[in-house]
């Protein structure tokens, strides 16, 4: 059985190390060192995807068959529109995936501002270590949603211009790999990340 086209076949996702409970840590960074990135996710968890068949895309390891009783939950979607969109000659994924949205930042002047506003903000807290999260609530900034990454970037004084935009809305499972799918009745989640990469020489 083949698998989905891994995404880091494309570009090299798996060595960003995201700051989650350490901002603070990029004040020790050389910055010109590294390469940053800006991340929006929209994680889907306990989910029933329909893998949309193509001609790179064949299936997954983890498939299980269309079953109505136990995909579609009450009141959430009518049976016979779900049946309708899918296919059954395709499979179901079961497990946990997302989406992202992953611009890389290209302006050093953005990027030592940044690394200002960071020290001003453990300053106004008053603590040594704190989480990417708690800088966005510092920076007054809670608008989430698909832009939230242009748009907090452009928060912090950011020119659009400087980010290049990596992946747009780009769905992976929980192994990495690319996926197409239609799904239904998932729980959810999102959130904005910042992230480093080692430049490569």
């Amino acid at each position: 059985m083949k698998k989905y086209k891994n995404v880091n076949d494309t570009f090299d996702y798996d060595n960003i190390v995201y700051f989650k409970y350490d901002l603070s840590k990029i004040k020790e960074l050389v910055l010109s060192d590294y390469d940053f990135f800006f991340q929006y996710k929209y994680e889907y968890r306990w989910s029933c995807f329909q893998c949309k068949k193509s001609d790179d895309n064949k299936s997954t390891e983890k498939v299980s068959e269309y079953d109505e009783d136990e995909h579609v939950r009450d009141g959430n979607y009518d049976p016979e529109y779900v049946e309708e969109m899918f296919d059954e000659t395709n499979k179901v994924h079961d497990g946990w995936s997302c989406s992202i949205w992953l611009s890389k930042i290209n302006s050093s002047e953005f990027l030592q501002n940044l690394v200002k506003k960071v020290d001003e903000c453990q300053s106004n807290l008053g603590e040594e270590d704190f989480s990417f999260q708690e800088f966005i609530e510092w920076t007054e900034y809670d608008d989430y949603g698909v832009h939230i990454k242009e748009d907090f970037y452009k928060h912090l004084d950011g020119d659009l211009n400087d980010l290049e935009l990596i992946y747009h809305e780009l769905d992976i499972d929980e192994k990495g790999n690319l996926i197409n799918w239609y799904s239904y009745g998932q729980l959810d989640e999102e959130y904005l990340q910042l992230g480093y990469r080692k430049k490569s020489n």
